[in-house]
């Protein structure tokens, strides 16, 4: 990538995109992605895509406290009964024949420990 000139106290990143400079690779990294649109980080709840793993983070404190759905097949996290439910249609050719929605787990955000359903 674009290693620019040495600066006063060791390498400068320089983006060839605009010619910007960073000091370190992290901040250097995330940068480019600005350029090239990549988005390496997902949230798990609501599968959106974040350029940096602390933005995600940040993010994921949106979510934080709410009960959540999760799928008992692809283990994502959805935060109403109607969201899991709809979700589990892409998954109807792999369900066992008795399986009931209503059974889906509720999880608590911070803990991910089963929590008692409530009616919705």
């Amino acid at each position: 990538m674009g290693v620019g000139a040495a600066g006063v106290r060791g390498k400068w990143y320089r983006c060839r995109y605009c010619g910007k400079r960073f000091a370190h690779s992290g901040e250097f990294t995330y940068h480019l992605r600005i350029h090239t649109g990549e988005k390496p980080y997902q949230c798990k709840v609501c599968l959106r895509f974040f350029r940096g793993r602390s933005t995600m983070i940040c993010h994921l404190k949106t979510h934080a406290g709410a009960l959540m759905y999760r799928c008992t097949v692809c283990g994502l996290f959805f935060s109403t009964l109607k969201m899991v439910a709809s979700h589990m249609e892409l998954h109807k050719d792999h369900l066992p024949l008795d399986f009931n929605i209503e059974q889906t787990f509720m999880y608590n955000d911070h803990s991910k420990e089963p929590l008692p359903t409530v009616d919705a």
